[in-house]
């Protein structure tokens, strides 16, 4: 799975990398991604300057890690499964 992040995680990525997923940045990165892991941006406001991650075929997972252990957010990821709209 290709995850965009914010900065600043680095457990988590470090945790997502060891379980072979692939880690990008949340800004700057030009390809299509499976989800997006962020906690400090408000990402209505922010989403004019993020890139067209979805790819033709299917949505992109967004999770807002606010409140969440690296366990919770490794978990919703694994099992593309996350139901905290706010």
């Amino acid at each position: 799975m290709i995850i965009a992040m914010e900065q600043g995680m680095d457990a988590l990525q470090t945790l997502l990398k060891e379980a072979g997923h692939v880690v990008v940045p949340l800004f700057g990165y030009k390809g299509a991604v499976d989800a997006v892991v962020y906690k400090e941006i408000n990402i209505l406001e922010a989403s004019s300057g993020l890139q067209n991650f979805a790819s033709e075929d299917r949505g992109v997972l967004m999770i807002c890690a606010r409140h969440m252990s690296d366990t919770e957010i490794f978990k919703a990821l694994e099992t593309k499964c996350f139901s905290q709209i706010f």
